[in-house]
């Protein structure tokens, strides 16, 4: 997905882009750059249910995409980027701004790295992570592959 305005991403189904690759085959690899993903007030809770982008089991990369007015507004983690399980996935040139949790207990996270067992799969270079309010608030949580 390529240059595109991604407005008013809301409701209960998480209100994402989700990416998700398979666990029993090869799966291919994904790319997001250059676009534009906002407006979210997400009422689904639990897991990554509140990400912006949610990226599961899939090899490939986000790259210069502004990500900004994250909301989850009831109990559960509010991210810009979270990258959950195996296959190496990249973010580059990246900035996320006013990601909050407004509606219950959880956190308020940039970008986050679930890893797969002690492994790190998500690699992060030059993205910038500001404005963030609920719970406990943090601009990158698990990544350890990052400049």
């Amino acid at each position: 997905m390529t240059g595109d305005n991604i407005a008013s991403l809301s409701g209960e189904s998480g209100g994402k882009i989700l990416i998700r690759g398979s666990t029993t085959t090869a799966a291919d690899e994904r790319y997001l750059s250059n676009l534009l993903i906002y407006g979210a007030d997400i009422s689904t809770s639990g897991g990554d249910a509140g990400a912006a982008v949610s990226i599961l089991e899939q090899a490939g990369a986000i790259t210069n995409c502004i990500i900004y007015d994250i909301d989850v507004t009831t109990n559960g983690d509010s991210y810009g980027i979270v990258k959950n399980l195996k296959d190496t996935f990249y973010a580059y040139n990246c900035t996320i701004h006013d990601i909050k949790q407004t509606g219950g207990s959880g956190n308020a996270i940039g970008i986050h790295d679930s890893q797969y067992g002690s492994n790190p799969y998500l690699t992060v270079t030059n993205c910038i992570v500001g404005s963030l309010s609920g719970g406990t608030e943090a601009c990158y949580s698990g990544i350890s592959n990052s400049t």
